[in-house]
């Protein structure tokens, strides 16, 4: 029952979080949108931060004897994942269409108008199938449980590009760090995919993760935005829920 708690935790941190950035963006920005000093910054950065070491502390006192994908998150159907596939697949219909009405921003390197979109769009279209295979019965593909995780990637580079002249940084550094910590939680859940599965390393960006992107869900972003951080979310709270309960005491031998 203990190990069922990590999941809770995750998302009541990242709950407040969201509360405390809503509070943020309304109270320490001034009217020509620069950040000024305020309780609510300190706040969500203790947040985080407390967080984080929360997190890596839990994950130090639990261990796993497994590392495959079947041992972890088992071969049944999951339907809990199906939901999380159709917010890739909305996400990816929104991003293509504000992608289409939104004017490109300016690049030294002026292709990557051209080639983010459909690389991201793709990404985001072949995430959602993946994830909706990894919610059937059967074996899974290593491909299917690392495609979230390139998408991820492709996503950091959108956030990077399309704030690329943007000089506050506090108007889009959670989002930021929630694109960073997906794609470090999807890296190691997949490596159970290979047999080389990292339990605490797993669990713990997992939970960062999950607090980050509702965090971040609270930004004035696109939709597409908030549906991709809203599927991290529906994705990865069952996957870490899984791997925690299949995971014992640090202390208690294999």
């Amino acid at each position: 029952m203990r190990n069922y708690l990590y999941p809770c935790l995750g998302l009541l941190l990242g709950g407040a979080g969201c509360a405390l950035r809503r509070w943020q963006l309304t109270t320490c920005f001034d009217e020509n949108g620069l950040p000024v000093d305020g309780t609510a910054t300190t706040l969500l950065i203790a947040l985080a931060v407390a967080a984080a070491v929360c997190f890596l502390l839990l994950a130090q006192t639990r261990r796993t004897a497994v590392r495959d994908w079947a041992s972890v998150f088992g071969l049944g159907p999951r339907p809990e994942l199906l939901f999380g596939g159709a917010l890739y697949l909305a996400a990816g219909a929104a991003y293509l269409l504000w992608a289409r009405q939104t004017e490109p921003a300016s690049s030294v390197f002026q292709a990557i108008n051209v080639v983010l979109p459909v690389v991201l769009g793709a990404a985001l279209f072949l995430s959602g199938v993946s994830v909706c295979l990894l919610a059937r019965r059967g074996t899974v593909e290593p491909l299917a449980a690392m495609a979230p995780g390139f998408c991820s990637c492709f996503w950091l580079i959108e956030i990077y590009h399309t704030n690329a002249n943007n000089p506050v940084v506090q108007v889009f550094v959670w989002q930021l760090l929630a694109a960073v910590a997906s794609v470090a939680a999807w890296y190691y859940l997949a490596g159970f995919s290979l047999g080389i599965g990292k339990g605490r390393t797993a669990l713990f960006w997992s939970l960062t993760a999950v607090t980050l992107c509702l965090t971040a869900l609270a930004d004035d972003s696109a939709l597409f935005t908030r549906l991709l951080l809203l599927a991290q979310v529906v994705c990865l709270t069952p996957q870490l829920t899984r791997l925690a309960v299949g995971m014992e005491p640090a202390g208690r031998k294999p």
